[in-house]
């Protein structure tokens, strides 16, 4: 269990942070997906001309709509997800300086947005670094982390709380691995969950499975292993054993393909490694299913990828014609493999407990019977 707490931490990503443009409300007022599509990229991401066509577009509108803070964070996200976080970072600067021109106005939603925005856009920075000067320089790190706790301070429901976990995996990544218990920064949350748990007496419940799978599926930590190592550790912890081992399976796929994780201490680092799940006795159906759900995941993306395309070219966006997915057809999801016989007949038998007993004794009985005048007979001929 300690381990399953240790690593419920471990939640930094390539880019797995949460972000405030027209998109983050439309993704959530879908809904979660299950988590079997998460794990195994079943759901919606963007190519870049999806952002780079909304940039254009944004920074045009705002020549004549200076003061649409909206339109302040669109560009921003647009050039943090086309990889260019130095932009986004002075997009925030410019909204800073409208916010502050606006103070009769009723501008507190923005400015939780500006915290968030601004947070997000100096991690990414960091993480985007080459390895040794995100080792070397941990300042936007720290300025991430300052930034994410005001945000938090001003709004603590925002994306369904998945900034707490945010926040968690900013000041994970600042441990220096000696003092569990360690804080970086006045706050009022906690930022070691081991510490976090055993205070408040709580196990790993819905709400760090809905944090770390609503990062994954919202704040791109898709291609990030310490997420999923995260992920696997918490399903395990609730003995949910065949996601754990999904959880685990792209996990050891992202570390395969050179994807490991961003701490940025060696020894910490060499602490962590990908764990099967302790509870699956059979991890032959999973493990045949993940590369199947896998490839029918990525062409799921490619197809969806090339539709935009198609109509990117046409000079069509979703932001600007109603139509755009008119022509989409969802291919199949490839369905789980089921439960295993034992598990169907266990199932069975609990959810017809009242009849079975009935039943077993009274097979118990004629069996008895049976052997009792059966051995009768053999004695008295």
């Amino acid at each position: 269990m300690l381990r399953s707490l240790l690593i419920l931490v471990l939640l930094a990503g390539q880019t797995f942070a949460c972000l405030w443009d027209r998109d983050t409300l439309a993704e959530e007022a879908k809904g979660r997906l299950d988590l079997v599509r998460i794990i195994t990229g079943w759901f919606d991401r963007y190519p870049p001309d999806y952002y780079q066509m909304r940039l254009v577009r944004v920074t045009r509108e705002l020549r004549s709509a200076p003061n649409d803070l909206s339109l302040y964070d669109d560009a921003a996200v647009a050039c943090d997800r086309l990889g260019r976080p130095d932009e986004a970072i002075e997009w925030m600067a410019k909204k800073k300086a409208v916010l502050d021109s606006l103070p009769g106005k009723d501008t507190k939603d923005h400015r939780y947005r500006y915290l968030s925005n601004l947070g997000t856009f100096h991690l990414h920075r960091w993480i985007t670094q080459p390895e040794a000067r995100r080792q070397a320089d941990l300042s936007d790190l720290k300025e991430s982390e300052k930034l994410v706790a005001k945000a938090i301070e001003e709004n603590p429901d925002a994306h369904f709380g998945r900034e707490i976990y945010q926040l968690m995996a900013i000041r994970w990544l600042l441990w220096d691995g000696a003092n569990p218990t360690q804080t970086t920064a006045d706050s009022p949350f906690e930022f070691d969950q081991i510490h976090w748990v055993e205070t408040q007496r709580k196990e790993p419940g819905k709400e760090h499975i809905a944090g770390i799978s609503g990062l994954i599926q919202l704040g791109l930590a898709w291609e990030s292993s310490d997420a999923f190592r995260s992920l696997a550790a918490i399903l395990d912890s609730g003995e949910m054993s065949s996601l754990a081992e999904l959880a685990y399976l792209r996990e050891s796929e992202l570390i395969a393909a050179g994807k490991g994780s961003l701490h940025p201490i060696a020894r910490v680092r060499e602490l962590i490694h990908p764990n099967h799940s302790r509870f699956l006795l059979n991890r032959k159906p999973v493990g045949v299913y993940f590369p199947i759900a896998r490839a029918a995941a990525d062409r799921r993306n490619a197809a969806w990828v090339a539709y935009q395309e198609e109509r990117f070219a046409k000079g069509m966006h979703p932001d600007t014609h109603p139509d755009f997915w008119k022509s989409w057809i969802e291919p199949a999801f490839p369905e789980p493999p089921g439960p295993t016989l034992v598990k169907r007949l266990s199932g069975f038998l609990e959810s017809n407990l009242i009849f079975v007993i009935p039943a077993v004794l009274v097979a118990a009985s004629v069996l008895t019977l049976w052997v009792f005048n059966h051995a009768r007979r053999l004695l008295s001929a």
